[in-house]
């Protein structure tokens, strides 16, 4: 019999740095037995208070273009609500089991040069399409759809991929898993490193 995973809350710190000086550190790590790990993690803070209200303001100021590559989710109900903005946000939705629940699609559109569209997100995308329930669809209006997905039951219709102009500057947004297979190794996660490739280029046109 397996016995349940136990996991320790992260250990945060802060300390003082300086330019060009290194700086000594130990790392400690005791396990007795089954599977573990230990990962060490730092930011650099940031100088500007980088709010999410400073970053849309900068977007509709100064012609940024804003990618946002996770938590779409939590980021549409923000952008939704700038006063000037284009896009209507109803929610989210859990797309559900390809054989029973929905599918994610890809339509030709800039985001996806050079990647399979016209069709399903089937075994190319396999990196950057979750598993089961965890797929995510966005019920929005007014954007300009390069993804987008169903659930059968009950039917919904919801934006995987999208883009949208935001004051002077513009939104691309994914619910896909490009983030995190960026530094996967060669093979499906290259389709995620095309789709980052693709969302700069797009950004910097």
């Amino acid at each position: 019999a397996s016995t349940p995973q136990t996991r320790v809350p992260l250990v945060r710190g802060e300390i003082e740095l300086a330019g060009g000086e290194p700086v000594p550190f130990t790392v400690e790590f005791e396990h007795g037995r089954g599977p573990a790990e230990c990962s060490l993690e730092w930011i650099v803070p940031d100088p500007g208070n980088a709010t999410a209200a400073n970053i849309l303001e900068r977007v509709r100021r100064d012609g940024t273009t804003l990618v946002i590559l996770q938590q779409a989710e939590a980021w549409l109900p923000l952008l939704a609500a700038v006063p000037d903005s284009p896009v209507r946000f109803g929610g989210a939705f859990k797309v559900g089991k390809a054989w029973l629940g929905g599918i994610q699609f890809a339509r030709a559109h800039p985001l996806f040069a050079g990647l399979p569209v016209d069709g399903a997100l089937d075994w190319p995308y396999q990196a950057v399409v979750r598993n089961g329930d965890e797929r995510t669809g966005l019920l929005l209006e007014g954007e300009e759809l390069a993804a987008g997905c169903y659930h059968s039951y009950p039917m919904q219709l919801g934006t995987v991929v999208g883009t949208f102009p935001l004051g002077r500057g513009r939104v691309i947004f994914s619910t896909l898993d490009i983030a995190p297979n960026l530094g996967g190794p060669a093979g499906p996660a290259e389709v995620a490193r095309k789709l980052f490739c693709n969302f700069l280029d797009e950004a910097a046109r």
